[in-house]
């Protein structure tokens, strides 16, 4: 279940977000078990990242965006041009 944020929560993710490079490119074949599984491995490593969709249609790089968010019980802080920022919290093992 996608995590429901504070705005303010937003925005310190955002401004943390800024300096961060781009963690994972989603090329022309989207959003594969390969890029999942690769986007999942650092979600849970780095909690905040940042990704790369390299598709010419803004609506398109949205859904996958969504599609990616959803699939990984992420939430999406914000999309601005090919960048996408994710943020999921790390589960923790009790």
């Amino acid at each position: 279940m996608m995590e429901i944020l504070e705005k303010d929560h937003i925005r310190r993710l955002k401004a943390h977000a800024h300096a961060l490079k781009p963690v994972v490119w989603v090329g022309n074949n989207g959003l594969t078990p390969s890029v999942l599984k690769e986007l999942d491995i650092a979600l849970e490593h780095h909690e905040l990242m940042k990704i790369k969709i390299l598709d010419s249609d803004r609506e398109a790089r949205h859904q996958l965006a969504e599609a990616a968010a959803a699939e990984l019980q992420a939430t999406c802080i914000s999309h601005i041009g090919q960048v996408t920022i994710l943020y999921r919290r790390k589960r923790r093992e009790d």
